[in-house]
């Protein structure tokens, strides 16, 4: 029977949770074998990683300060529930305990296999019963006609850079004086740009709506292609299959998944490529054409389930795909990552080479423009990533092909994405029951 009031080790220092931890050998070997494994074998990522690495080092410092135990060897299912008391009175929700516990089931079963333990302690361990939270999804009206929004922002400030570029040549070709442009070539400014740039001062981040032809990209490929927060930040130019008009994503697991780019994707891709080359251009970094080596084609023995090339994205347009068709000229003559900070001259002074966007901005820039074009102020890029499985089932798409389109591993997950809206299940009742009509 385990203790009603397990004892509780120390709290951490911040010099201890930034060093790396000193256990003893035999429970050092386990911690970093088992991480090894995840890296190198697995390939888990990093923020895979570092979450398993702070759910077993406060295992570990319980076992070893609190529980007593000199060796991995003696755990048992007693310790790993007495572990879970100690982190629901440190006030954790179900759903973090349920996680340390998943930690600790792969960890104990990584041991069992290494034979370091008999069986796998952590399964004898019920897991925490977890309320049932279905996000709420924007309808794919709501959706469609807040990225229009956004686009027609996007356009709007390409027209404008492009009036004053002509008029700063005009002018320079006078020999006027830097920036005594007119006022005729200049765009006015609509109360929707006035609205986002409002939003953006108070979000109190240079890089929120600073660049709307890129903010208007982020938005068609997180809610047009169902990328991940992080696969976003990732991309490269070179994943770009302009002529195919498929994007090359590399997921958990560093698996790699082919998504559609859609015509509304595409077109959003033409207005920034050019606004990112005169970017770096301002900056004075090199943009030199990639190397001869381009990515795979996709290969056609992929099953048919497998092959994304005919599930419409939420934001392909039935018309054919002719600005992906611009594409490649544009693709192949840039390298380096797609999305870059306003920051860019910045890290050019330094010698950083061509920076990358990163998650923490993405969420940012998403969010002031959310709420510019009248989505929920709780808008974040996981949002557009459900809606996208969600609005693809409410057409009538295959789970399976969801399934591929988003990267998941098991069809289990892909069914957590997708929900029936009251809508839906009231269609299907009228619509099936025999006392319905």
């Amino acid at each position: 029977m385990t203790s009603a009031a397990p004892a509780q080790p120390p709290a951490r220092t911040a010099e201890e949770a930034a060093s790396p931890p000193a256990f003893p050998e035999a429970w050092q070997a386990a911690f970093a074998g088992f991480l090894h494994q995840l890296q190198h074998q697995r390939a888990a990522s990093t923020h895979t990683l570092r979450a398993y690495r702070r759910e077993l080092h406060d295992f570990i410092r319980y076992s070893t300060l609190s529980a007593g135990l000199a060796t991995p060897s003696l755990i048992t299912h007693a310790h790993v529930q007495d572990f879970l008391l100690v982190l629901y009175d440190r006030g954790l929700a179900k759903p973090s305990v349920a996680r340390s516990l998943a930690a600790l089931r792969s960890w104990c079963k990584w041991l069992a296999r290494e034979g370091v333990l008999e069986q796998n302690p952590a399964s004898l361990v019920g897991t925490p019963k977890l309320p049932r939270r279905l996000p709420r999804v924007p309808s794919a009206g709501e959706l469609n006609d807040a990225m229009d929004v956004i686009s027609a922002i996007s356009a709007n400030a390409s027209a404008s850079s492009r009036s004053r570029a002509a008029s700063a040549r005009s002018v320079k070709s006078q020999d006027a004086a830097p920036g005594a442009t007119s006022g005729a070539g200049r765009a006015p400014a609509t109360s929707t740009v006035a609205s986002l740039a409002n939003s953006a001062a108070q979000a109190s981040a240079a890089e929120v709506a600073a660049w709307p032809s890129r903010d208007a990209l982020i938005l068609e490929l997180l809610y047009g292609c169902g990328l991940r927060n992080a696969e976003l930040a990732a991309l490269d130019l070179a994943s770009i299959d302009a002529p195919a008009a498929l994007l090359r994503i590399r997921g958990k697991g560093r698996k790699e998944r082919l998504v559609p780019l859609g015509s509304s994707a595409a077109l959003a891709l033409t207005l920034y490529l050019p606004t990112r080359a005169a970017a770096l251009e301002k900056a004075s970094i090199e943009s030199a054409p990639r190397r001869a080596t381009r990515p795979k084609s996709r290969p056609e023995s992929r099953p048919a389930a497998s092959t994304p090339a005919d599930i419409p994205s939420p934001r392909q347009t039935p018309q054919q795909n002719t600005d992906a068709q611009t594409l490649p000229s544009i693709v192949q003559q840039s390298h380096g990552p797609l999305l870059l900070p306003v920051s860019v001259q910045r890290h050019a002074r330094t010698a950083r080479g061509i920076p990358r966007l990163t998650t923490r901005s993405i969420g940012r820039i998403l969010k002031a423009l959310a709420v510019a074009a009248g989505l929920p102020a709780e808008t974040h890029p996981h949002t557009l990533r459900h809606a996208f499985g969600t609005h693809l089932l409410e057409q009538g798409a295959d789970l399976r092909a969801i399934q591929e389109l988003l990267g998941h591993e098991r069809l289990a997950t892909t069914q957590r994405y997708t929900q029936l809206t009251n809508t839906q299940v009231a269609a299907v009742y009228d619509q099936t029951h025999p006392r319905a009509r």
